[in-house]
Protein backbone atom coordinates (compact mmCIF):
# COMPACT_ATOMS: atom_id res chain seq x y z
CA UNK A 1 0.00 0.00 0.00
CA UNK A 2 1.98 3.07 -0.82
CA UNK A 3 1.39 5.71 1.09
CA UNK A 4 1.70 9.47 -0.17
CA UNK A 5 4.79 11.43 1.53
CA UNK A 6 4.30 14.70 2.99
CA UNK A 7 6.46 17.45 2.59
CA UNK A 8 7.55 19.77 5.14
CA UNK A 9 8.94 23.26 4.87
CA UNK A 10 11.89 23.80 6.66
CA UNK A 11 14.80 26.29 7.70
CA UNK A 12 18.69 25.10 7.60
CA UNK A 13 21.11 27.18 9.21
CA UNK A 14 25.07 26.94 8.65
CA UNK A 15 26.09 29.29 10.90
CA UNK A 16 30.15 28.48 9.80
CA UNK A 17 29.66 29.73 6.27
CA UNK A 18 26.77 32.26 6.91
CA UNK A 19 24.42 30.20 4.59
CA UNK A 20 20.19 30.03 5.65
CA UNK A 21 18.03 27.87 2.91
CA UNK A 22 14.35 27.22 3.09
CA UNK A 23 13.77 23.91 1.34
CA UNK A 24 11.02 21.23 1.24
CA UNK A 25 11.82 18.07 3.07
CA UNK A 26 9.60 14.59 2.41
CA UNK A 27 8.24 12.91 5.81
CA UNK A 28 10.42 10.10 4.82
CA UNK A 29 13.89 11.94 4.49
CA UNK A 30 16.38 10.41 7.51
CA UNK A 31 18.62 12.58 8.76
CA UNK A 32 21.70 10.33 7.06
CA UNK A 33 20.12 11.38 3.68
CA UNK A 34 20.06 14.92 4.42
CA UNK A 35 23.78 15.10 5.68
CA UNK A 36 24.84 13.06 2.37
CA UNK A 37 23.31 15.82 0.36
CA UNK A 38 24.99 18.53 1.96
CA UNK A 39 28.70 17.02 2.37
CA UNK A 40 28.24 16.41 -1.48
CA UNK A 41 27.79 20.51 -1.46
CA UNK A 42 30.40 21.41 0.90
CA UNK A 43 33.91 20.56 2.24
CA UNK A 44 34.00 17.82 4.07
CA UNK A 45 37.81 16.69 3.41
CA UNK A 46 38.85 18.44 7.08
CA UNK A 47 35.67 17.55 8.83
CA UNK A 48 32.44 15.86 9.03
CA UNK A 49 29.33 17.88 10.09
CA UNK A 50 26.40 17.40 12.33
CA UNK A 51 22.61 18.58 12.10
CA UNK A 52 21.48 19.97 15.10
CA UNK A 53 17.52 20.37 15.69
CA UNK A 54 16.53 22.00 19.57
CA UNK A 55 20.44 21.74 20.32
CA UNK A 56 20.04 18.04 20.00
CA UNK A 57 22.18 16.04 17.40
CA UNK A 58 19.46 14.14 15.20
CA UNK A 59 19.69 10.60 14.75
CA UNK A 60 20.89 9.82 11.31
CA UNK A 61 18.73 6.27 10.71
CA UNK A 62 15.39 8.28 11.55
CA UNK A 63 13.02 10.35 9.96
CA UNK A 64 13.37 14.11 10.73
CA UNK A 65 9.57 14.00 10.79
CA UNK A 66 10.20 11.16 13.68
CA UNK A 67 12.68 13.57 15.49
CA UNK A 68 9.47 16.62 15.58
CA UNK A 69 11.01 18.49 12.57
CA UNK A 70 8.00 19.05 11.35
CA UNK A 71 6.45 22.85 9.28
CA UNK A 72 8.68 25.56 9.49
CA UNK A 73 11.46 23.50 11.88
CA UNK A 74 14.59 24.95 11.97
CA UNK A 75 17.57 22.52 11.79
CA UNK A 76 21.32 24.10 12.60
CA UNK A 77 24.14 22.66 10.52
CA UNK A 78 27.52 22.46 12.46
CA UNK A 79 31.25 21.28 11.30
CA UNK A 80 32.07 18.26 13.33
CA UNK A 81 35.78 17.44 13.48
CA UNK A 82 36.04 13.47 14.48
CA UNK A 83 39.55 12.30 16.13
CA UNK A 84 41.16 9.99 18.04
CA UNK A 85 42.68 10.53 21.33
CA UNK A 86 45.75 8.32 22.60
CA UNK A 87 45.63 8.55 26.34
CA UNK A 88 49.14 6.79 27.34
CA UNK A 89 48.70 7.23 31.12
CA UNK A 90 45.40 4.82 30.86
CA UNK A 91 46.38 2.67 28.08
CA UNK A 92 42.86 3.78 26.68
CA UNK A 93 41.76 5.31 23.35
CA UNK A 94 38.53 7.25 22.54
CA UNK A 95 37.05 8.80 20.03
CA UNK A 96 35.38 12.39 20.38
CA UNK A 97 33.78 14.88 18.03
CA UNK A 98 35.23 18.42 17.99
CA UNK A 99 33.62 21.91 16.94
CA UNK A 100 35.38 24.70 15.40
CA UNK A 101 35.84 25.85 18.26
CA UNK A 102 36.81 23.03 20.90
CA UNK A 103 40.51 23.83 22.63
CA UNK A 104 42.83 21.76 24.69
CA UNK A 105 40.63 23.15 27.47
CA UNK A 106 37.81 21.92 26.53
CA UNK A 107 39.74 18.32 25.69
CA UNK A 108 41.07 18.39 29.55
CA UNK A 109 37.79 19.13 31.08
CA UNK A 110 36.17 16.44 28.53
CA UNK A 111 38.96 13.87 29.89
CA UNK A 112 38.72 14.94 33.40
CA UNK A 113 35.17 14.30 33.27
CA UNK A 114 35.37 11.16 31.76
CA UNK A 115 38.18 9.73 33.84
CA UNK A 116 37.03 11.27 37.37
CA UNK A 117 40.62 13.20 37.58
CA UNK A 118 41.51 15.62 39.44
CA UNK A 119 44.37 18.43 40.18
CA UNK A 120 46.13 16.78 36.66
CA UNK A 121 47.50 19.10 33.78
CA UNK A 122 46.98 17.81 30.26
CA UNK A 123 49.25 18.18 27.19
CA UNK A 124 48.22 17.46 23.71
CA UNK A 125 49.93 16.40 21.33
CA UNK A 126 49.98 16.54 17.26
CA UNK A 127 52.99 14.91 15.84
CA UNK A 128 55.32 15.24 18.68
CA UNK A 129 54.02 19.15 18.90
CA UNK A 130 52.36 20.58 21.79
CA UNK A 131 49.05 21.85 20.70
CA UNK A 132 48.01 25.59 22.50
CA UNK A 133 45.67 25.85 25.10
CA UNK A 134 43.91 29.12 23.85
CA UNK A 135 43.92 28.11 19.99
CA UNK A 136 41.44 26.34 18.52
CA UNK A 137 42.26 22.70 17.57
CA UNK A 138 40.76 24.13 13.73
CA UNK A 139 43.39 26.38 14.02
CA UNK A 140 45.93 24.40 14.86
CA UNK A 141 45.59 22.11 12.15
CA UNK A 142 43.47 19.47 13.08
CA UNK A 143 41.50 17.81 11.12
CA UNK A 144 39.11 14.54 10.69
CA UNK A 145 41.09 11.54 11.99
CA UNK A 146 43.60 12.57 13.36
CA UNK A 147 44.88 11.43 16.18
CA UNK A 148 45.94 13.04 19.38
CA UNK A 149 48.17 11.80 21.88
CA UNK A 150 47.69 13.16 25.55
CA UNK A 151 49.71 13.52 28.85
CA UNK A 152 48.36 13.19 31.90
CA UNK A 153 50.39 14.68 35.00
CA UNK A 154 49.50 15.00 38.93
CA UNK A 155 49.76 18.72 39.79
CA UNK A 156 52.39 18.99 42.12
CA UNK A 157 50.92 20.09 45.88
Amino acid sequence: MNQLLKEYKIEVKFPSIKREFTIMIKSDLTGLQMKEEFCQIYDTKRFDIDLYFNDVVLNENQSLIQQGVGENGIIIIKYAIPITILLSSANKKYCVRLTLETTTMDLQQQLMDTYSYQNVVVTFYKDEEILLPELSLYDQGINKNNIIKANVKQRGG
